[in-house]
């Protein structure tokens, strides 16, 4: 590789396209340990390059060769090492990848939060832009758990790295994205995360709520505190519904829409909510059927004011607060 793309010793690249940077043979050839996790790392390269090829200009894709930064925190001191497993730019926007195996555990992926959290420390102190977010790649489930709507082991991994990020990240908890996702929804999570495909999400969720309530209810949205809210008239009474898009596994979502119900119940006493997604049910960082153990009564009652919509297909399909699929929209 090195002859065909004329790349002498010394050359860094940027590892985007093909500019690529020299490194020794033992950074390079594939490693005698941690097979498996150099395979995924393989995978998730190989999907990322898919995703360039198919949306020319929106997906561009780096090694962990390439992503891996040295910088100082003090003067004369040792740099620091800081290397993820990968770089996805999504758009205008820069995703650090983790290929996870759920083999780090305990003091080993606590360390890795305190990295990541000393580096956004980091950029933030030179007023660098920062990330928007990792993204945690999982192996895919057994093809028997294939039809469970919620993996018990991806959603328990989901839960650790969810409770480490919010002690060791909380000062980036409202803007630094934690995603994860399996491989094979690899390349369709990624796409969802592109600007224009939210608003076609949501064009749909709203023609949904028009389609799947009464016929003599009238609906009208609206934003409020940023969010958008619907309101469905009928029998003079009026529901409000907070509508919050959380696809999949992510914190953001789930840690800014508690915040915003907590300021709409002031206006709106009996909110309830709607979480809707396309492809992956959204899965809220609790375990299932913990939702009566949580202690703070706010958090409870956001759960438990909840429906989710599945808005991928042509037919809508709605879920109550316990995931159960319901017979027909919940209004």
């Amino acid at each position: 590789m090195q002859l065909e793309y004329d790349i002498g010793e010394g050359d860094t690249g940027t590892g985007f396209g093909n500019d690529f940077g020299f490194f020794p043979y033992d950074y390079t050839k594939p490693p005698e340990l941690r097979t498996e996790h150099f395979s995924l790392q393989t995978d998730i390269q190989n999907e990322a390059l898919i995703l360039q090829e198919r949306h020319n200009g929106k997906f561009a894709y780096r090694d962990n060769l390439h992503s891996a930064v040295s910088y100082q925190t003090k003067q004369n001191i040792p740099s620091v090492k800081f290397r993820p497993d990968g770089e996805l730019i999504v758009g205008d926007n820069s995703f650090l990848i983790e290929a996870d195996m759920s083999t780090e555990r305990g003091l080993q992926l606590k360390d890795k939060f305190v990295g990541y959290k000393k580096y956004l420390d980091y950029l933030t102190s030179q007023k660098k832009s920062l990330p928007k977010g990792v993204i945690f790649v999982f192996t895919n489930r057994n093809e028997r758990y294939n039809n469970r709507l919620i993996y018990l082991q991806g959603q328990q991994r989901f839960n650790s790295l969810f409770t480490l990020f919010r002690e060791h990240l909380k000062d980036y908890e409202h803007t630094f994205r934690l995603i994860c996702v399996e491989l094979k929804d690899f390349q369709q999570r990624m796409e969802l995360l592109l600007p224009g495909n939210k608003k076609v999400l949501y064009d749909r969720v709203t023609a949904h709520l028009k389609l799947d309530a009464p016929k003599q209810a009238d609906i009208s949205t609206t934003l409020d505190e940023g969010y958008p809210v619907a309101l469905i008239k009928q029998n003079n009474e009026h529901t409000f519904y907070m509508l919050q898009e959380i696809e999949g596994y992510t914190n953001v979502p789930w840690i800014n829409g508690f915040r915003i119900y907590k300021e709409l119940l002031r206006k709106y006493p009996k909110l309830k909510v709607i979480s809707y997604y396309s492809q992956n049910h959204s899965i809220p960082p609790i375990s299932q059927g913990h939702i009566n153990n949580i202690d703070n009564p706010e958090l409870k009652n956001y759960y438990k004011a909840m429906n989710f919509l599945n808005a991928g297909g042509m037919d809508s399909v709605w879920f109550d607060y316990q995931h159960k699929v319901l017979d027909a929209a919940p209004f």
